[in-house]
């Protein structure tokens, strides 16, 4: 937005559906910039790991969905409506469970270095990680290094949808899921 207030109710309307359409993403039909061989050399689910992911959901997984969701959402009340969800074909069997599910397989497929994803580690582990990195910048028997600033907030406010689907595709991830 461009700092001027907008008071009219169809003008705010159109200005939040315009900010979220822009920070989801753009509609790029393509990104070269995914390097096939160097996803093929890397980390990659397993048959197990693939086939866990699209396994019909349980009972248990249900269930457990439905009481993590209740004790976190039961303020709002939205799962006082759970019945009325299922029966209108809003709810999603697979969604359910794939947090959990995921959560399981993804410490395969994401770095160390990427602390915030995988719970248990902190983003401040990455601050020693940093500093090893810059501190043996000028040894010679060290292998080739690199460090990059990104600025977090823009890099974590869109979302690429053809790479992300591209980069699961890379690494293993069965297109059902």
């Amino acid at each position: 937005m461009d700092g001027r207030k907008i008071a009219d109710p169809v003008s705010i309307k159109e200005e939040f559906i315009s900010f979220y359409k822009n920070l989801m993403g753009s509609s790029a039909k393509s990104l070269p910039a995914i390097n096939k061989e160097i996803m093929q050399n890397g980390p990659k689910l397993t048959h197990d790991q693939q086939l866990s992911l699209i396994t019909e959901v349980t009972e248990d997984e249900k269930s457990l969905a439905y009481s993590e969701a209740k004790g976190s959402a039961s303020s709002s009340g939205i799962f006082h409506y759970w019945q009325d969800l299922q029966s209108h074909k809003l709810y999603n069997k697979y969604t359910c469970a794939s947090k959990n599910r995921l959560q399981r397989v993804i410490a395969s497929v994401i770095s160390e270095a990427q602390a915030g994803f995988i719970p248990g580690r902190k983003i401040s582990d990455n601050i020693i990680l940093s500093h090893e990195l810059v501190k043996a910048y000028t040894r010679k028997n060290f292998s080739p290094r690199c460090m990059i600033k990104i600025d977090l907030t823009k890099a974590y406010d869109f979302v690429e949808w053809i790479f992300l689907e591209e980069v699961m595709v890379e690494l293993g991830f069965p297109s059902r899921f």
